[in-house]
């Protein structure tokens, strides 16, 4: 019981949601998923710079980069958070 204590703690200080699942998947020795959802589109777009004239214009990227722009600011108004991770991301957060 000590040990579930310490991990909600952890996860409450690192300003996550705080789970069974989680709490349980660090019990476990299972590593709680650290990916984010800015990361995400990090990595997508830099897939798509790497391919602009080789299938993708411009301006794709540009709209990519914007929706990028969009969801941080999203995410400081509506949760205060610079970025959430993606096993955060819940039909709230989509609707």
């Amino acid at each position: 019981m000590a040990k579930a204590k310490e991990y909600y703690r952890f996860l409450y200080d690192k300003n996550e949601s705080v789970t069974v699942l989680k709490i349980a998947d660090l019990m476990k020795g299972k590593n709680v998923s650290d990916k984010t959802l800015l990361w995400l589109c990090d990595k997508y777009i830099s897939k798509i710079s790497n391919l602009i004239d080789n299938g993708y214009a411009d301006a794709t990227l540009t709209r990519y980069q914007t929706t990028k722009r969009h969801i941080e600011a999203f995410l400081k108004k509506k949760y205060r958070k610079n970025d959430i991770l993606i096993t955060d991301l819940n039909y709230e957060f989509i609707s």
